[in-house]
């Protein structure tokens, strides 16, 4: 892609220029610059599916499912999804909300002994749309975004040298192992260290050196910190090995740990630092990169001639990758207003008393959407808005709703009517009719009833 190529660019120009800058200042023994990470890449391979088709029929019911498998370095963790750009689709849930994909998490693949990373999926249940005959079909964009929380890790192996071995060695026509080239594990956002090379020369009996640690995004989505701030990594960690100590004064990292010479000392730049220190968490505009630095202390006594140590560093942040595929609706001859009496219906005929008062369970949807009860311009004690007929032959019987004892509760409505006057020898057909913002619907079912 084009911006992964732009920053990983901008990266490598950046390396030799502080290589340059440490040839300089007299610090490393050699011409090389500091050895190359490799690139970031994103960490899960995601796909979008709505059962294998694009092309749906206005209020027609299909299943969305989002999958992601890891195929990064590292275990992808607390893994999300959210729809977005759905334009009209609906579902008994928030489709732009993050839900958790099953499982959660997502183990990096075992390269060898041959294992697959791991893979999450989430299914809807949806309804396309409304789009009239009239109207244009309809293109829907549709996108999974997909969050995640993960982390990128580097190790190299730092040469420090005393000069006056180095003068030895060259005597003889000698050189000190070079810095072996670095060990990255990079998910979408890389992680490089810059130490100076091929090793650092040592002159006296204490002396320090810089290193720098940049990352970098080269991942095709948007970097986030734990609290979902933009372009801004959780936390990048130092881990300094024994026989090195930290000059504090000059480090951009805060300390968690004892100096002492010996054991490994941790350094952190995460949310408990400083707001000076939490700055050089986000990543920089035109690049999307950010070099952090610390100056080390070495120490002839573990030097000794010369002697290699081993320091590792990691970035948290979470991460969000998208996938998209394009939708076609197309339009009905049926209009925006559906009605539906459930009860009576063919199935379960009904028998009411003379005058009596009764029940209708009905559903009422505008353009594919529930008309539910805390709608104000719907009122179904209204025969401008709801009507009910029973047919007795030619006879036209009206059955009205009454005023109080009606409910609605997902998605359906509960309506008390009052049964009309007489009876009537054999079932007789019920039917139903409603007004909505201009639109009239009929209900299509053959319901009846028997008057007794």
């Amino acid at each position: 892609m084009e911006k992964s190529s732009t920053v990983h660019n901008k990266f490598f120009l950046t390396l030799i220029v502080l290589s340059a800058t440490l040839l300089i200042a007299g610090c490393t023994g050699g011409d090389t610059g500091a050895a190359a990470g490799t690139a970031g890449a994103d960490s899960l391979i995601i796909s979008i599916d709505t059962e294998g088709r694009d092309l749906f029929d206005s209020n027609e019911a299909f299943l969305i499912s989002v999958q992601a498998e890891n195929i990064g370095p590292v275990n992808a963790e607390n893994v999300k999804v959210r729809l977005q750009g759905y334009d009209g689709i609906s579902s008994g849930t928030s489709l732009g909300t993050y839900v958790s994909l099953s499982p959660l998490a997502l183990e990096r693949p075992n390269r060898e002994e041959g294992l697959a990373g791991g893979v999450g999926n989430i299914e809807w249940d949806v309804i396309a749309p409304y789009v009239s005959a009239t109207s244009p079909d309809r293109e829907i964009s549709l996108t999974a975004a997909v969050r995640y929380d993960t982390k990128s890790i580097v190790s190299q192996k730092v040469v420090i040298a005393e000069a006056s071995h180095l003068t030895e060695l060259e005597a003889r026509g000698e050189r000190v192992p070079a810095s072996p080239t670095q060990e990255a594990r990079n998910g979408p956002v890389g992680i490089a260290m810059e130490a100076p090379a091929p090793y650092v020369r040592m002159s006296g009996s204490e002396d320090e050196f810089i290193l720098r640690i940049t990352i970098y995004n080269d991942g095709s989505g948007t970097v986030y910190d734990a609290a979902s701030e933009r372009d801004r990594v959780s936390s990048i960690r130092l881990s300094v090995p024994s026989g090195l100590t930290v000059d504090e004064s000059k480090c951009d990292f805060d300390l968690r740990t004892s100096n002492s010479l010996d054991g490994v000392k941790v350094l952190l730049i995460d949310s408990s630092s400083s707001s000076a220190k939490q700055n050089k968490l986000r990543l920089t505009e035109g690049g999307y990169t950010r070099t952090v630095q610390c100056h080390l202390q070495s120490y002839s006594e573990r030097v000794n001639g010369y002697n290699t140590f081993a320091i590792e560093s990691e970035v948290s942040y979470r991460y969000v990758q998208s996938v998209s595929t394009t939708l076609d609706i197309i339009g009905t001859s049926e209009g925006a207003l559906a009605l539906e009496i459930t009860d009576p219906s063919t199935t379960s005929q009904r028998t009411w008393g003379s005058s009596s008062s009764e029940e209708i369970l009905f559903t009422l949807t505008y353009q594919g959407e529930p008309v539910t009860d805390i709608n104000p311009s719907f009122d179904v004690t209204s025969a401008s808005y709801l009507n009910f007929t029973l047919f007795n032959g030619s006879t036209e019987l009206n059955v009205p709703v009454s005023t109080s004892g009606n409910s609605y509760t997902d998605g359906v409505w509960n309506v008390t009517v009052t049964a009309p006057t007489g009876t009537t020898t054999d079932h007789i057909t019920l039917r139903g009719t409603a007004n909505y913002l201009g639109e009239t619907a009929a209900d299509r079912n053959v319901n009846s009833v028997e008057l007794q």
